[in-house]
């Protein structure tokens, strides 16, 4: 059976959360089974996406937009492309991370990501070197190799598209080097799909045949070609083209004949008057189909039209048909809706078959262009050819009606859905020869196109691939290199409303929800999403935004001043490499912010920090404590109002930024202190912070175990005491106040024996304890804090933590946040950095779906 992996689906969402519930989880290869793509289980797939256009400074923030966006619309699979220059010099670690990032949020959102190549080593058909320079030929074979190697177990990556648009300078060139390219590709990597694009070779033809030495080496091939017919239409406005091309329908055009309508009334005794109208080709007109319409004058009711016959002569009188068919056995049936003004044309046997809509104008029905065969192609226009077109019309009493034709010119050139499926058949009948799968992976159209034409030409080419079960993908969400780009003007509008429309909204234009809902038949797809965002707003409710994940525990990491990561910290690739180690991405990132830094100096709120996290996937969770530098601003002070206008700034901050995420005050604030934070940001009317009281970080009493190097004995003393919570019941819980969770931590050092403990391992019984103490409060509790000093030991027991928190005991705690850098400062350092080998097995822990990271 198919796959139906879900379509674009046209509709107005938001989605705080990445996870993708488009289409079917993406493992295993994908693969080609003679003409079918198939799944490791063998079932056909069809692949429906968007490409991801080449992101300057291999911008991950921007292209995971896109990726979410793909995936909210329906997507089940995505196209990166991919710039060779991204690895010139010192760039490449740079360009495989972005990859990497870019496979694993894709993957995240069920989205099989196809690798493409925009390799152009010369330009249009140059005297560049290009395809005959070998050494740019050898730059492109090594660089495929290195990416083959790199990415040989990845079954999320679906396919290599080796050159997205080959343009060489004739396709037996590119077939010797495309064959030399996958063999080399093929000793790196025996698993992967490779898409083999049609060419454009240098006489502007798009042809396949000249790959034909190409698909009988290797059968795990698919191959792929573009349509952008026509380009009057679909590049108007581009390269000086003129704009105002329709699709299709009344491209005004030079038709001398135009006044020489055979029209003439149909009364009940002449109904089978034959019509006939003979045309000659205007002398511009060269290279151009000629149009058959049918024209209708009146209120009455055209029963059907009898097309008889189509003859072609030479220009010169008395020349035997050079082209001539008869269609007696195609009659098409007309039906008129009067309140909607509107006549239906159907042709063929069965009821609706190639129907064609007729607009009413006043008193006259216009046709849309009839060619009465796909099969049947009527020669094109040139200055030495007549035509002779015979039909005969049935009609009401008073109506008139005539037939006619239409010549276009070049500049004008008319396409329409006949002509989409006739170019796709042909391609189809060449996969068939080859016998391998055929994908469109490249189509887009101007959104600027009159009267939002580009609608009806998208409906028609994804229409012909659903017909044909093509797979299928739309260029791009939008073009980096140039804002004011085709692709990027035709996707905003097109897809998520006008050009500056912000990155995050989801509006769409209701011509298009109307055609993909009623086109491709996603209701079923539509009423899943909605389900989708309802169960997620009713989890995330105004009283706590971020809820406990239905089941398990969250699992959040602190990647700010993290040695294991070279990129700016708490910034989206410090969290991508924070997730690569622990294969998780983190549920919340923590961000620490003192009120102040030194009286008077106060902190502003970290709206950029903020939008960093949750651009990433994850929840940002913040500990906001009222201090100034090693200085405490004293809950009197707080209920004073020394610090309300500060508050109310960060409340209002907080109220822009709009997306969920965790407010922890100091640890042990006084609930009264507490209730009047609280209080300024409800009367601001922030609602979308979830609120954690945390009493303190839990330790073990016995000094000498726990003393961090270097730390004398009175630090160490000090540093416990404060921080000894065996009595958490004790502290003043704030009952009046809005508590979404309680945060308790635990920072431990691996030692031999200790409380009863083995050597090394979690210490259970006392966070046990501080959990029975709260568990009355009926509160989601969450370890804030956990950490081990990174000395010998540390990965047994992170294990041991890792296991012990998954028993009956501790299911209370249903979030941890790992913490992996130095705690104190000045003389007292505690080094919690993971060490490698921790880190392995820490991966291997979260691997448990009792975890659950980010979205």
């Amino acid at each position: 059976m198919v796959k139906c992996i879900a379509i674009f689906c046209g509709m107005a969402i938001w989605l705080y959360a990445e996870g993708g519930a488009a289409g079917a989880d993406p493992t295993g290869y994908l693969r080609a089974d003679g003409r079918r793509l198939v799944d490791e289980d063998g079932e056909t797939v069809m692949l429906r996406g968007i490409g991801v256009s080449r992101a300057p400074g291999l911008d991950i923030i921007r292209a995971r937009e896109d990726l979410l966006k793909a995936a909210a619309l329906g997507a089940n699979s995505v196209r990166l492309d991919i710039d060779p220059s991204w690895f010139a010099g010192d760039t490449a670690p740079g360009a495989f991370d972005f990859i990497d990032s870019f496979v694993m949020v894709a993957a995240r959102q069920n989205l099989r990501v196809i690798l493409s190549m925009d390799w152009r080593p010369a330009d249009d058909f140059t005297d560049e070197p290009g395809w005959e320079d070998p050494e740019q030929q050898e730059e492109l074979v090594g660089l495929w190799m290195t990416i083959a190697r790199r990415y040989r177990d990845r079954p999320e990556i679906g396919a290599y598209q080796l050159i997205r648009a080959p343009a060489p300078e004739s396709a037996r060139e590119y077939a010797f080097f495309i064959q030399y390219l996958i063999d080399s590709v093929r000793e790196a990597d025996t698993e992967h799909l490779i898409l083999v694009s049609e060419p454009k070779t240098g006489n502007g033809l798009f042809e396949f045949d000249g790959v034909q030495l190409v698909y009988p080496i290797d059968r795990n091939l698919a191959y792929t070609f573009s349509e952008y017919e026509p380009e009057a239409f679909t590049r108007q406005g581009l390269d000086d083209r003129p704009e105002g091309i329709v699709w299709p329908g009344d491209i005004v055009v030079s038709v001398t004949e135009l006044g020489e309508w055979s029209r003439r009334a149909v009364q009940d005794s002449v109904k089978s008057t034959p019509l006939k109208i003979e045309a000659i080709a205007p002398d511009h007109a060269d290279y151009v189909a000629p149009r058959v319409y049918v024209l209708g004058v009146g209120r009455g009711r055209f029963e059907r039209i009898l097309l008889e016959e189509v003859a072609v002569f030479q220009r010169e009188p008395g020349d035997l048909p050079i082209f001539s068919d008869t269609f007696s056995a195609i009659q098409s049936l007309w039906h008129i809706d009067p309140p909607g003004g509107r006549v239906m044309l159907e042709r063929g046997a069965a009821a609706g078959e190639g129907s064609l809509i007729l607009e009413s104008k006043g008193t006259m029905l216009t046709a849309q262009p009839f060619t009465p065969l796909d099969a049947r192609r009527i020669p094109k226009a040139t200055v030495n050819r007549r035509y002779r077109l015979t039909a005969r019309v049935y009609a009401g009493e008073t109506a008139e009606a005539g037939i006619g034709l239409v010549f276009l010119s070049e500049d004008k050139y008319f396409s329409e859905p006949r002509d989409l499926r006739a170019r796709l058949q042909d391609r189809i009948e060449w996969s068939r020869k080859a016998n391998a799968p055929i994908l469109l992976t490249e189509f887009a159209a101007p959104k600027h196109a009159p009267d939002h034409m580009e609608i009806q030409w998208m409906n028609a080419v994804v229409s012909a691939c659903e017909t044909y079960g093509v797979s299928w993908q739309y260029r791009t969400m939008r073009e980096y290199d140039d804002p004011a780009s085709l692709s990027d003007r035709q996707v905003y509008g097109l897809l998520f409303g006008p050009a500056d429309a912000p990155a995050d909204s989801f509006t769409v234009w209701p011509e298009l929800q109307n055609f993909l809902l009623q086109s491709y038949k996603v209701h079923s797809f539509a009423e899943e999403t909605l389900k989708l965002v309802e169960s997620h707003l009713a989890e995330g409710s105004p009283a706590n935004p971020v809820s406990p994940p239905a089941a398990g525990c969250w699992v959040g990491a602190q990647v700010q001043d993290s040695p294991l990561s070279a990129a700016p910290a708490g910034t989206f690739d410090a969290i991508m490499d924070m997730t690569r180690k622990l294969g998780r991405l983190p549920a919340w990132v923590p961000v620490f912010r003192p009120w102040a830094n030194a009286p008077g100096e106060w902190t502003a709120f970290p709206e950029d920090h903020f939008r960093d996290i949750s651009a990433g996937g994850s929840t940002p969770f913040l500990t906001w404590e009222s201090r100034w530098g090693l200085g405490e601003i004293s809950s009197a002070m707080v209920l004073e109002g020394y610090a309300d206008t500060y508050i109310r700034d960060w409340a209002d901050a907080a109220r822009r930024y709009g997306k969920p995420f965790l407010l922890r005050l100091t640890r042990g604030i006084e609930s009264s202190a507490y209730r009047h934070v609280q209080s300024i940001f409800d009367a601001r009317g922030v609602t979308n912070i979830s609120w954690m009281w945390s009493p303190a970080a839990t330790r073990r009493s016995a000094v000498p175990a726990h003393r961090p190097t270097g730390m004398s004995d009175a630090q160490a003393e000090a540093v416990t005491s404060a921080q000894d919570t065996t009595h958490v019941e004790d502290f003043d819980w704030p009952w009046d106040s809005r508590v979404d969770w309680i945060g308790l931590g635990v920072y431990d050092r691996p030692t031999p024996g200790g409380d009863g403990e083995a050597e090394g391992l979690f210490p259970a019984a006392e966070v046990r304890a501080q959990v029975d103490a709260v568990r009355k409060f009926h509160t989601p509790i969450c370890l804030a804090e956990i950490g081990c000093e990174s000395i010998r030991g540390q990965a047994e027991w992170w294990v041991d933590a890792l296991r012990k928190l998954q028993t009956p005991d501790l299911a209370p705690i249903r979030a941890i946040v790992l913490m992996e850098s130095p705690l104190f400062g000045g003389a007292a350092q505690a080094d919690f950095t993971l060490r490698s080998g921790s880190l392995y097995f820490i991966h291997k822990e979260l691997a448990n779906p009792y975890f659950v990271g980010g979205d």
